[in-house]
């Protein structure tokens, strides 16, 4: 509770950052199937770790809940860098194109 707090309170009690978040999601193109690939591997660790609707799908034997779950933690992190590097250099790309 208190990690989430940490990063939710700024956003809602600055104006600025609020606002510039907002530029950033109109300015920036999202890689979209890096994005769903991101959301769904999330899903899925989610849905294994606390015993969901969909996790028969993915875990067979319940020895290996632990190993399924960091098993597709790895692929959404790995996923979630991967559509931060794009980003990254989309606006890198963007800030020299507009200097020149």
């Amino acid at each position: 509770m208190l990690l989430i707090s940490i990063l939710i309170l700024p956003v809602i009690f600055s104006n600025i950052l609020r606002k510039k978040i907002i530029i950033k999601f109109r300015s920036v193109r999202l890689p979209v199937w890096m994005s769903l690939l991101v959301v769904t591997t999330y899903l899925i660790a989610d849905s294994v770790e606390h015993h969901r609707f969909i996790a028969p799908l993915f875990l067979h034997d319940t020895r290996y809940t632990d190993l399924i779950e960091e098993l597709y933690e790895t692929i959404f992190m790995l996923g979630l860098f991967e559509v931060s590097l794009d980003v990254m250099k989309d606006e890198k790309k963007r800030l020299l194109n507009s200097s020149t």
